[in-house]
């Protein structure tokens, strides 16, 4: 009977048997074990984290490239100076988009304080400088403020596509829930992502980049 361990153990194969790098040690029904490739899959690999200090005007990530269709994007205690909005924006190389109508957009949240939900919406003639996350006014008190995740699909040639949801407290306060979706007005290759309040700064938070990996 092997004995019971009573603290880290390191196993050495012989050579052999020596596996490559990335293998994964496998096992068939009968406890014939070997080497073989691990199963492929899909992955998210970090592009950047940035976190704001107070003040800042936005939290602004570039790097993005043609590598991934998918990025997904989270936000964590996002706080503003005042009670705003927040918004979403993206751009090519040359720079952000947030002019007046670079964006569609739809937005719906449930209140704690109402059982109707509220819809808000820039579309057509009256599309918006970016794509609204939270629409209720976000407080900035003790403990409030919101967090949040989008995905965002783009290939340069179609108009770049983002859906997502997000939870916090208004100034209210309300406990807020809001799901979202929208697109870019035109297309191109997207290399950089913001996040902002409509008004104001951001205090604190920490917005995280991540590429899909299909495979």
């Amino acid at each position: 009977k092997t004995p019971a361990l009573t603290g880290d153990t390191t196993y050495t194969l012989p050579a052999a048997y020596a596996g490559s790098n990335g293998m994964s040690l496998t096992s068939t029904t009968a406890g014939v074990m070997s080497w073989a490739a691990s199963a492929a899959g899909g992955s998210l690999t970090l592009i950047e984290s940035a976190t704001a200090s107070a003040c800042d005007a936005n939290i602004t990530i570039d790097g993005l490239d043609g590598t991934y269709a998918t990025y997904f994007v989270t936000f964590a205690n996002m706080v503003p100076s005042g009670q705003p909005y927040a918004l979403f924006q993206m751009g090519p190389s040359a720079g952000i988009n947030g002019c007046a109508c670079d964006y569609n957009w739809h937005e719906v949240e449930h209140l704690s304080s109402s059982a109707t939900p509220n819809h808000a919406v820039a579309a057509g003639g009256a599309c918006g400088v970016g794509i609204r996350m939270y629409s209720r006014g976000v407080g900035h008190d003790t403990a409030e403020g919101f967090s949040g995740s989008l995905w965002i699909h783009h290939d340069a040639t179609n108009f770049i596509q983002v859906h997502g949801s997000a939870a916090g407290t208004s100034y209210i306060p309300d406990n807020v829930f809001s799901i979202f979706g929208g697109e870019t007005r035109a297309a191109y290759a997207l290399t950089q992502v913001r996040f902002l309040f409509h008004a104001g700064s951001v205090d604190s938070g920490r917005m995280s980049v991540y590429g899909v990996a299909q495979a």
